[in-house]
């Protein structure tokens, strides 16, 4: 979903994405305060937005979303061209 971009509404609103248009397959795990996130398309070319947009909203998808410590979560990012290191969300 977060590929597809904002919809109309969202737009009107003043969102935006950074992230390449598309469908990409994308496999979430979660375990403690990590989560990793396996995309189907190239991550070394995504703006530093693109990979902040990335990391908060898995961050905001783990386990430490219940007991509001966000900024905790670690968050690696795998694409099919190699790993972004592991990042948390500044958010």
């Amino acid at each position: 979903m977060l590929f597809r971009g904002p919809d109309e509404s969202e737009e009107d609103a003043g969102f935006w994405s950074e992230l390449p248009d598309g469908k990409p397959a994308v496999e979430v795990e979660a375990d403690g305060r990590q989560v990793r996130v396996r995309l189907g398309t190239p991550v070394s070319r995504l703006s530093t937005l693109a990979r902040l947009q990335l990391v908060c909203t898995a961050a905001h998808l783990g386990p430490a979303r219940t007991s509001g410590v966000r900024e905790s979560v670690r968050v690696t990012v795998r694409g099919s061209d190699g790993s972004m290191e592991p990042s948390v969300c500044p958010l």
